[in-house]
This record gives C-alpha cells, structure tokens and sequence, in this order.
C-alpha cells in the first residue's frame, strides 16, 4: 500500500510535523472544553475524537471521516438511526473515486508545502577553492 512506517517516541513524536500539529490542535480542543474541570478532561475524548474526525482538512479537502467512509459524516443525532439498506456497494464504488481524489489533493498540498519551503532556500554552486562556514 506505499505506507512507510516513521517511528517515534512519546517524548519525542518528531515524525513529519503533522503529529506535532494534531497533538497542539487536541490539546487545545481539550483545553477548551474540559477548563472548569481539569481533572476529567478524559471524559471528552470521544468527543475530540468525533471532532477530529468530522472536522474538515485543507490537504485532503474533505474530512476524514468522509475520506475513510465515502460519504459525509453524519449528524450525532443521525447515529441512533439503522442504516439504509444498500448503501454499501455504491460506497464502494465511490471509494475508489475518493481515494484518486484524496491523493491528488495531497499532491498539491505537497507542492504548496514545497514552494513556500523553497522560498527560503537558495541555490549555491560552489568551486573548490571558495571559504564557507562550516557550524559544528
């Protein structure tokens, strides 16, 4: 499937960025809302999770739920609804679909990421001969 496993550790979740990113966006999703009781701030996981989840993605340019299921996410008061019957065979023929369009638009968030990247950077070209610092 392509994925490359980037291991890391709990004191130091240095993988791409995107960890450190989700990790400040949880802590403060938590912080907001467990303020008055600090103490219980376990309690709104699920919630988190379901905000996580639900909440749109500018690289993906859809949710992640939406990217996982091939639909939108539902309202919570939709979850005590059964299921219509169905609905899995054109979820999975809209799967593939969504799955090109995932990885197109993280194509071109790749390359925004780059040209931004880039604008800070310089091409040297260097001749033998020529004094550089060297920080060590």
């Amino acid at each position: 499937m392509g994925v490359k496993l980037h291991l890391s550790t709990s004191y130091h979740p240095q993988t791409d960025g995107q960890t450190e990113r989700v990790n400040q966006c949880l802590e403060n999703y938590l912080r907001c809302m467990a303020f008055a009781h600090p103490r219980k701030w376990h309690k709104w996981l699920s919630m988190a999770e379901w905000w996580y989840n639900t909440s749109f993605h500018t690289s993906l340019n859809m949710t992640p739920f939406q990217a996982l299921y091939a639909k939108p996410p539902p309202l919570i008061a939709e979850l005590m609804l059964p299921p219509p019957e169905g609905d899995d065979t054109q979820a999975e023929l809209d799967r593939d679909a969504i799955s090109q369009h995932i990885k197109e638009n993280l194509l071109k968030a790749q390359e925004r990421m780059k040209y931004f990247a880039d604008r800070k950077r310089s091409d040297k070209q260097l001749e033998v001969g020529d004094m550089v610092y060297v920080k060590l």
